[in-house]
C-alpha cells in the first residue's frame, strides 16, 4: 500500500541524490584549488579576502552547516 504511493517520487528522489552527490564532490574538488590560489596573492589584498569568504562559505557547504541549521 505504501509502496504504490510512494513509487510515482521514486525516479525524482534518485536524481535529486544524484545531482546532489555530483555538487558535493565538485566542491571536494574545488576546494583546494581556493586554498593554492589564496596561498599566491598578497596577505590582506582584497583578492586575499575575497579567496578566503569563498573558502569558508565553500568548506561550510560541504559539511552541511548551512542546510541542517
Amino acid at each position: 500500500m505504501t509502496l504504490d504511493v510512494l513509487a510515482p517520487f521514486y525516479l525524482w528522489t534518485k536524481s535529486f541524490h544524484l545531482i546532489s552527490v555530483f555538487a558535493w564532490m565538485a566542491g571536494l574538488f574545488y576546494l583546494p584549488r581556493l586554498y593554492v590560489n589564496h596561498h599566491r596573492v598578497p596577505v590582506g589584498s582584497d583578492a586575499s579576502d575575497l579567496l578566503k569568504c569563498m573558502g569558508r562559505r565553500l568548506l561550510r557547504a560541504i559539511r552541511t552547516d548551512f542546510i541542517l541549521s
